[in-house]
């Protein structure tokens, strides 16, 4: 299953369109493997981010690395799920052990290590937290002797079933980056404790959030109006609420789904109810005192998601 990453931790200076292109073999999305794939990647991802940040370095390293498995959206927000996350020493450890415990060559044992090394030294500063998890993985990849026996049997596995057997931990990490890929307040909220927030709370929270990405600056006023709003939808106290925005602005444009917000958001709310809080969204986009083009036609589309009449202009609402 390591074919192709032997190929770029052999080959870095090739870039990923052109191997992608000299290869007549495509992509198998429902390849058996595939699951085990998309969660080393996520060991990756989550490695990169245990200095809590990600430099451009890393996320063009990881890019490379996926560019020829054909990724969709829903499993590249999975990715980011792992970045976001802050997984605990624990938590990578299962990671590890569930991957590594799956390979079946020595070979790929050696280019799984490569990748890893490969990934904490992306950005020329190994860290402890990086360096820590390097020496954990390099450990376990050299504590797996694979005998004959082990070979078959492995390989009958994947043969016979397209899931992997995940421990309870990872099995939860896994259930919470397919919620982020849908809901991502929801999922980052209930990973950080907030767990008396519910679904549709979290799609109001990921409407704002919309709202305000369309401006190309949050202004403190912005701020000030969104912290209140989510205290006053979530039942949060002030710094609790101030607590979950920090968190939540986290979260990057392109993984907020205009769609499902919105469908989740109808499911739940009268037309009287979306009414009033598209008054709301407007007002905090306003909260600035500027009124600009992107965000009025931001307004103007999450109206008609939501089946409600756009807002009215300043001066006609006067």
């Amino acid at each position: 299953m390591f074919e192709r990453l032997r190929s770029l931790v052999q080959t870095p200076g090739r870039r990923a369109v052109a191997r992608r292109f000299e290869s007549a073999e495509a992509p198998i999305q429902q390849d058996p493997s595939r699951q085990l794939q998309l969660l080393f990647f996520k060991l990756l991802m989550a490695i990169a981010a245990t200095d809590d940040r990600v430099t451009l370095e890393e996320q063009n390293l990881l890019k490379d690395f996926v560019f020829e498995h054909a990724l969709t959206e829903q499993e590249w927000a999975e990715l980011a799920y792992y970045t976001a996350a802050r997984l605990s020493r624990e938590e990578l450890d299962q990671l590890v052990e569930t991957v590594v415990a799956e390979i079946r060559t020595r070979a790929d044992r050696q280019q799984v290590l490569e990748a890893v090394r490969q990934m904490a030294q992306a950005d020329d500063v190994l860290s402890g937290t990086e360096q820590e998890t390097l020496n954990l993985i390099g450990a376990r990849v050299d504590d797996v002797g694979t005998s004959p026996v082990a070979y078959v049997t492995k390989t009958l596995r994947l043969a016979w079933r397209r899931t992997l057997d995940l421990s309870p931990e990872v099995a939860r990490l896994e259930r919470e980056a397919q919620e982020y890929g849908r809901n991502p307040v929801l999922a980052l909220a209930r990973r950080a404790g907030w767990t008396s927030i519910d679904e549709l709370q979290a799609a109001k929270i990921g409407m704002v959030l919309l709202v305000l990405y369309s401006d190309d600056t949050v202004h403190d006023h912005e701020l000030e109006a969104f912290r209140m709003f989510v205290a006053r939808e979530a039942g949060l106290d002030p710094d609790a609420s101030s607590a979950l925005v920090d968190h939540v602005l986290q979260i990057p444009e392109d993984l907020l789904e205009l769609t499902y917000l919105a469908r989740t958001i109808v499911a739940g709310t009268t037309g009287d109810e979306r009414r009033a809080f598209l008054t709301v969204l407007a007002g905090i986009a306003h909260a600035d005192g500027v009124r600009v083009f992107d965000e009025a036609r931001t307004l103007k589309l999450i109206a008609r998601y939501l089946f409600v009449p756009p807002p009215l202009p300043p001066a006609a609402a006067s």
